[in-house]
């Protein structure tokens, strides 16, 4: 159970890095969840090397590892495509003012 509970801190670790980065290269902010993921892995793989836990508690905790990264992952999803939407309808407001400034620009009876 030990080298499964190392493998999913770690794992916890890189996707928390990656959302953060993520989410700064996307201006998102930096959620409280997203630094949960990280210390949460950080600490479930100094836990696991200075005192395994049972078997009965180490499945607990891959179990609640799991349930932080795919909830994690799920947040991120709609931060993304919330921002997405977002950029996609102010695309469609900058298209419509250049369309105008180009018609206006173009007008034979000015």
């Amino acid at each position: 159970m030990t080298p499964l509970l190392v493998i999913a801190g770690l794992m916890l670790v890189a996707s928390g890095v990656v959302k953060l980065r993520a989410a700064e290269r996307a201006k998102l902010g930096v959620p409280l969840l997203w630094i949960v993921e990280v210390f949460a892995g950080l600490a479930l793989c100094v836990t696991t090397f200075v005192s395994p836990p049972e078997l009965d508690m180490g499945f607990r905790l891959m179990v609640g590892a799991m349930v932080l990264l795919l909830a994690s992952s799920g947040g991120m999803a709609m931060k993304l495509s919330g921002q997405r939407k977002k950029r996609e309808d102010s695309e469609g407001v900058r298209l419509m003012t250049y369309v105008k400034y180009i018609s206006r620009r173009n007008d034979p009876s000015e």
